[in-house]
């Protein structure tokens, strides 16, 4: 039973009322009983984008049943848990409250599909959302949608609704997730690049070749893999294009094809490329977790963060310069120097900052690969992906929004929720998304650090780089 995700807006009534209003949902002080219902300006969809089926009105107690809705208890621990890929029912410490369908107790149009109304007699210390299926029951259904956040009745809470109006999973029977991001069928596989000779090219040699600048040396820390290397920018000339670029770990190297050869960091550093300045241009930085250091050749040296942090350098503040800022895993810690502090993920997430908004403000989020789990801070959560996945955060349609993509490692697929999915890679392929035309919309493409192949599809195939380089590419 392959299920995938409907995003809708949760309003809950008591003696004070809540509404959804320009996309975001209210919450005021309530007392039992109380009613949960979504706005019949905000119908439910389907995973199609079409109205999700209603109860017949016009024969009570009879007729065609409306899709399935539950309303579940999110348990101590607050979170939302996705539903059992074989059963559909709720899992951890989640469990089914009450459960109605689409089109009942609706106090406005009858005939409307898409939306619900309900009775609930809970006490109000109760953590709840809702979960929508397609069908009328759990073993008819193959798609489901959560709303963005557990509600607590007592709270005064607001919850952005997710600008598609629709948010998708990819879980199904037996654990094995087949992401089905459209309705049309699943395009044939576009066939994964052949590399050519198996001799390694070295990286070549620019024009611009300065003496060594080297950073003080630190002692060694291991360095995240290239899974989590945050790139801000990758445009090192300023001319609007992403640039193939990579950097050695080892020597401190860091190559741009056609452009320069630089050496600066060295053993233990991580690549923090920026535009610092906002120049549109990015600059050449790194950070070194042994002592929390930040140096750039232009940025000068400050020490933010310490070992075991990622550095996440992106646009929080809207003023098109990259900031300074760590991810520390171990307590979900975002720091971003001169900013803001805040708590968001836990042990094993990935941070994925971009601009989910079309604001020119990055966001912070993270990704939850044991779970498939997606959160963006302040607007969305949805399950998208699977365990050994790496989310692609970048704007593949050009309207100026991140889409929500993931590379997967095993077999080169690449998904877009809502999009498309393609295959372009293959197993132990780093993903290099990036601008590589000028046109404003992401590129996908694949680094082979067993070749230095760097294919990005529609666009070029090149050798650039060796084995233990890290590719600079969002």
């Amino acid at each position: 039973m392959k299920r995938q995700s409907i995003i809708f807006a949760l309003t809950v009534l008591g003696s004070a009322i809540l509404s959804v209003a320009s996309g975001v949902l209210f919450a005021q002080t309530l007392y039992e009983p109380f009613l949960v219902w979504n706005d019949s300006n905000i119908p439910l969809k389907n995973e199609y984008l079409q109205l999700l089926p209603g109860a017949n009105p016009s024969r009570p107690g009879g007729g065609e049943a409306g899709a399935l809705v539950q309303i579940i208890d999110a348990g101590p621990d607050f979170e939302i848990s996705p539903p059992d890929p074989v059963t559909g029912n709720p899992t951890g410490d989640d469990f089914v409250i009450s459960e109605t369908a689409i089109g009942q107790g609706t106090p406005w149009d009858w005939s409307r599909s898409g939306v619900f109304c309900f009775n609930m007699d809970k006490p109000l210390d109760t953590f709840i959302y809702v979960r929508i299926f397609n069908q009328p029951t759990l073993t008819e259904s193959t798609y489901y949608g959560d709303t963005t956040d557990v509600i607590r009745p007592q709270s005064q809470r607001s919850f952005p609704v997710n600008r598609y109006g629709l948010l998708r999973t990819d879980k199904r029977v037996n654990g094995d997730p087949t992401p089905t991001l459209s309705a049309t069928p699943t395009p044939s596989p576009v066939a994964t690049p052949t590399p050519g000779p198996t001799i390694e090219p070295p990286v070549p040699t620019a024009t611009l070749t300065p003496a060594k600048t080297p950073v003080p040396t630190a002692t060694p820390s291991p360095r995240p893999t290239a899974y989590y290397l945050v790139m801000d920018e990758s445009d090192f000339d300023g001319d609007g294009t992403d640039d193939i670029a990579i950097f050695r770990p080892d020597s401190g190297l860091w190559a741009v094809r056609g452009l320069t050869r630089i050496y600066y960091g060295g053993e233990g550093d991580i690549p923090a490329p920026g535009d610092y300045f906002g120049d549109g241009t990015a600059e050449m930085a790194i950070f070194r977790p042994a002592s929390g250091l930040w140096a750039g050749r232009d940025l000068g040296r400050i020490y933010f963060g310490r070992e075991g942090d990622i550095p996440i350098p992106a646009d929080y503040s809207g003023n098109s310069q990259s900031n300074i800022a760590i991810f520390r895993p171990a307590t979900g810690l975002w720091a971003i120097r001169n900013l803001t502090r805040f708590y968001y993920g836990r042990e094993g997430d990935s941070p994925i900052p971009a601009d989910y908004t079309g604001d020119r403000w990055t966001d912070p989020g993270i990704f939850r690969p044991a779970a498939g789990l997606w959160a963006i801070r302040n607007l969305t959560r949805f399950y998208f992906g699977r365990d050994g996945d790496r989310a692609v955060p970048v704007d593949y349609t050009g309207d100026g929004f991140a889409d929500f993509g993931i590379f997967r490692q095993d077999n080169g697929l690449w998904a877009f929720r809502g999009e498309t999915r393609m295959y372009l890679g293959r197993n132990l392929d780093i993903p290099v998304a990036g601008d590589y035309r000028g046109e404003g919309m992401t590129e996908i493409g694949i680094f082979r650090p067993a070749s230095g192949l760097w294919a990005i599809r529609g666009v070029s195939r090149a050798y650039f780089g060796r084995a233990g380089d890290l590719p600079l590419s969002r």
